[in-house]
């Protein structure tokens, strides 16, 4: 049997007035949303860097097997 997890929602929640971006776009749902969907062919390490509406960046990293 194989339960193998083949996509996964990574990040957090967004506050008002956020901006996401991630990258590499290769196998998200999409780049501009706080909790985009996973689904890489291969070990990804994502960035995504989040602007707030006072114009303050934050970058963090997530690594999907």
């Amino acid at each position: 049997m194989n339960c193998a997890i083949t996509s996964s929602t990574i990040g957090a929640a967004a506050s008002a007035g956020n901006t996401s971006s991630w990258s590499p776009a290769a196998g998200l749902s999409a780049t501009n949303v706080a909790q985009p969907i996973a689904s890489p062919a291969q070990t990804t390490t994502y960035t995504v860097v989040v602007t707030g509406a006072n114009g303050c960046t934050a970058t963090d990293e997530v690594t999907v097997s």
